[in-house]
């Protein structure tokens, strides 16, 4: 992957900046031939390693709550979540990658299971977690869930589409999965924030010009 935006880049340098065509030729053969050899490498390891189908599958699964992890600080850095919700939801995030990383179901089939979770040691994040996760939500509350839902599952299927072109040499299936389950992800946060909007036509409207003012 490091690669790969390295060959990106050096495409970008190319046209922007007009290196010479010898440097250029240079970098690119450089880092495809290093590319070409992670990729032989990577390849070799798959066919020796015991449980190969499942360990990409949760590489994979964990490349996509990485991308979710980066949305969601960038929309807390320019104030479209706030503190309570940005905790709330990367706790479950944290969540669903201890679980993969345990060999566990990324999702909880018993939504009343108890768990470890990873912020226990940390007693004011779990406060904060606490407090949005039992305080009575508004339609405030729910749409902006729903929208950060619906943006970062977007971000996302942004992610692994771009993560499908690069040449890792196994099948395109892997990636298939999790864009389908991201796309369902992403209609359902859709179709909630649709519904608020067409449920509360005088409220909804403010509440984004209050975002883009944010």
């Amino acid at each position: 992957m490091i690669y790969t935006t390295i060959i990106e880049k050096i495409e970008t340098l190319n046209v922007d900046y007009h290196i010479s065509k010898h440097n250029y030729d240079l970098l690119r053969n450089k880092y495809e031939a290093k590319r070409h050899e992670s990729q032989i490498k990577m390849q070799l390891f798959l066919q020796e390693h015991p449980d190969a189908d499942h360990l990409l599958k949760q590489a994979i699964d964990l490349h996509a709550l990485g991308i979710e992890k980066e949305y969601l600080k960038e929309m807390f850095r320019y104030n479209e979540v706030d503190e309570l919700l940005y905790f709330y939801l990367l706790n479950k995030i944290e969540r669903q990658m201890e679980r993969l990383e345990k060999g566990e179901p990324q999702f909880r089939k018993n939504k009343n299971q108890k768990e470890s979770c990873p912020w226990r040691e940390k007693g004011i994040l779990q406060r904060l977690i606490n407090r949005f996760q039992y305080r009575k939500h508004d339609v405030h509350d729910y749409y902006i869930i729903y929208r950060t839902r619906y943006i970062i599952t977007n971000k996302v299927i942004t992610g692994l589409n771009k993560l499908k072109k690069i040449p890792f040499g196994y099948p395109d299936g892997y990636v298939d999965y999790a864009i389908n389950l991201y796309t369902e992800l992403n209609e359902k946060a859709k179709k909630n924030v649709e519904e608020l909007k067409t449920t509360y036509p005088d409220i909804v409207p403010d509440i984004n010009a209050c975002l883009l003012n944010k």
